[in-house]
């Protein structure tokens, strides 16, 4: 077998500078990274543990430690292999610059293992030689790793091919070294969830830097670029970083930068966390019954206890884009049958049932999984710059979802044969009508694919009298609501958008609802006030129509609206 392998990549491959527990830590300080890989076993199908800490062994046989989570993270090890070698990523801390004799990886004493061939998990418990809490797995080198100025990266095999699965328990549990084969390569990196806050951002839309640091205070460096999708998880628009936003990045390590890439963020509110989440491929979409199936690749806050979990949504399940535009159930469940480019999706929920391997879903995502995946994204702001003959124009932004922006940054617009034009009564119009109108709109709707601070429009939809002022009543006002009251009829709005009075975005309107005043959903169907105002507090977007005076408005219909 192979011998633990602290591998020490290039100066530049490695700038992990200011990542560790100490932000950098002192002058003697460096970072130390730890990787998990698998050595190829044909015996299993999965291998589902539950990994705790990591730490480095001194020559005095104490502790250092580099990764610890409260919580655990959840790994399928047997996933770490298709072939070659695959790598997680747990993250960096800052160590002692020295040199270290072995290491000690920390899981809970459970296992799920799935048998080659079987889709049925089997419970099974590291033996009591691992410890009686914990299991506690230690590896000593055969020779001493340094840590110099530069920091090291640790890569450990868990070498399954040896466990052995002896009356329910699990012995023989080596971990082994690695070469780091393909460690240069990120198609080798896995592209996995990170949850924490926001520290220490710098650069400028989309372009940004970041610390992003854990309730367990594991710190890893993260980089966003404009291909990096960015969405609010109640699904509001305008998704802001800044210091201090609880998130969860998705993303791979980049061995150039030595940073994790981020391919998504998702910005959370309070009371915003959900304890367990599935990620994998769709199938068995039951749109009538309302459930589907995910065959598991990814699991937080439980080990699944088979292959495919069992997935059933219900009226307060959320429903998202892979850029975390709104869906309704309707079109996301048409999206499930479709096999194609890495379809998978995200599974969040508060309830659990391991009896029945069943997930009873809060919120949906879409995700994409393979290379090149459009990034789609909707856009609203004042245009500017016309040219109708190429069909491009710009707009100053007032509201934006599936990217990250600032208010009033500017978006250039381009459009081809397949774009779609609507006017202010959402009918469709030739491209000459819609740059006519143009011309005297004061806010227009861009949905299409955004890269670069372009977006290439497949929908452009476009309002001539929002803003406007002197408008005649009904008012009209859209935003986000908040401090929601059923018994008062009441809630306020933070403008995104708004017709016949003088308004500006994120102004707050108070809303009383009048008491025969009409509701309905986002499909346009009646509800009842009390759904209504029950899906307010599940996050969704509101219109209303009435009278607005100063920020005070009496509302006569109301509308949830899913962007």
């Amino acid at each position: 077998m192979k011998n633990l392998l602290l591998m020490l990549l290039a100066v530049a491959a490695l700038a992990l500078a200011g990542c560790g527990g100490g932000s950098g830590g002192s002058a003697s300080n460096a970072d130390a990274g730890f990787f998990a890989t698998d050595n190829l076993s044909d015996n299993y199908d999965g291998v589902w543990v539950t990994i705790r800490k990591v730490q480095l062994r001194k020559a005095d046989d104490s502790f250092i430690t580099i990764f610890d989570d409260a919580i655990g993270k959840i790994v399928n090890l047997r996933s770490l292999n298709d072939g070659a070698e695959r790598y997680a990523f747990f993250g960096e801390d800052s160590v002692p610059q020295g040199t270290y004799t072995g290491l000690r990886v920390e899981l809970d004493r459970d296992v799920v293992l799935f048998p080659t061939g079987s889709s049925t998990g089997q419970n099974r418990v590291f033996d009591d030689a691992y410890g009686n809490d914990r299991a506690r797995l230690d590896l000593i080198f055969g020779s001493a790793k340094t840590v110099g100025p530069s920091g090291l990266n640790f890569v450990c095999d868990f070498d399954l091919s040896a466990w052995e699965d002896v009356g329910g328990e699990i012995r023989n549990a080596i971990i082994d070294d690695s070469p780091g084969n393909g460690m240069n390569d990120p198609d080798r990196h896995e592209n996995e969830d990170y949850d924490g806050r926001i520290n220490e951002l710098a650069g400028t839309a989309p372009n940004f830097t970041f610390v992003l640091t854990s309730e367990s205070n594991n710190k890893l460096e993260v980089e966003a670029n404009s291909d990096t999708v960015v969405f609010n998880n109640n699904g509001q628009p305008n998704p802001t970083l800044t210091n201090g936003a609880r998130i969860e990045v998705r993303g791979k390590f980049n061995p150039a930068t030595g940073k994790l890439l981020a391919t998504s963020i998702k910005i959370k509110g309070s009371g915003d966390d959900d304890e367990f989440e599935v990620k994998g491929v769709p199938s068995l979409a039951n749109a009538a019954g309302r459930t589907f199936k995910v065959t598991t690749r990814e699991c937080e806050g439980f080990i699944p206890g088979g292959t495919l979990v069992n997935i059933v949504v219900t009226d307060a399940t959320r429903f998202f884009t892979d850029n975390g535009l709104v869906l309704t159930e309707a079109q996301f469940f048409e999206l499930l049958p479709i096999d194609s480019g890495g379809l998978e999706v995200e599974v969040e929920g508060a309830v659990y049932n391991f009896e029945t391997n069943t997930l009873t879903a809060k919120k949906c995502k879409i995700e994409h999984e393979g290379e090149n995946q459009e990034h789609e994204a909707e856009a609203r702001g004042v245009p500017s710059n016309l040219l109708p003959e190429p069909g491009t124009f710009d707009i100053a932004l007032t509201s934006w979802e599936g990217f990250s922006a600032t208010a009033a940054q500017i978006i250039h617009i381009t459009t081809n044969g397949e774009t779609e034009y609507k006017d202010g009564n959402n009918e469709k119009i030739s491209k000459g009508a819609f740059f006519e109108l143009l011309a005297i709109a004061t806010t227009v709707k861009v949905e299409g694919r955004y890269e670069n601070g372009t977006i290439a429009a497949h929908e452009l939809t476009l309002r001539v009298n929002s803003g406007g002022g002197g408008g005649e009543d009904p008012h009209e006002i859209k935003g986000s609501p908040s401090e929601i009251d059923l018994e008062t009829r009441s809630f306020s709005v933070s403008l995104v958008e708004w017709f016949g009075f003088n308004g500006q975005t994120g102004q707050q309107i108070n809303v009383v609802m009048n008491s025969n005043a009409n509701y309905r959903d986002n499909n346009g169907e009646t509800m009842t006030k009390e759904q209504f105002f029950g899906k307010l507090s599940e996050g969704w977007l509101a219109e209303v129509e009435g009278v607005v005076s100063g920020s005070n408005m009496a509302g006569v219909k109301a509308k949830l609206d899913d962007h």
